[in-house]
């Protein structure tokens, strides 16, 4: 392996190269906390939304039969 900061040719793979210092390996990028956290809140508000969607979906036209039927008997 060689060092792309001065061209130091190693043996072994190292963390920092032996003759500038230079970081050879760098860290494992990954999601950070924010966007977990970001992304996890989103996937629970769009979850609460579609729930609330199917409980009322259709609503009106369910209750219509009953509200009806209330009227008439209110007005014998």
């Amino acid at each position: 392996m060689k060092c792309p900061n001065c061209g130091q040719e190693m043996i072994d793979i190292k963390d920092f190269c032996i003759n500038c210092g230079a970081r050879l390996k760098t860290e494992k990028e990954g999601i950070s906390l924010k966007a977990l956290l970001l992304i996890f809140g989103l996937i629970i508000i769009v979850t609460i939304i579609a729930c609330y969607l199917i409980m009322h979906y259709n609503e009106k036209k369910e209750i219509e039969p009953y509200l009806n039927k209330n009227a008439i008997t209110e007005k014998e």
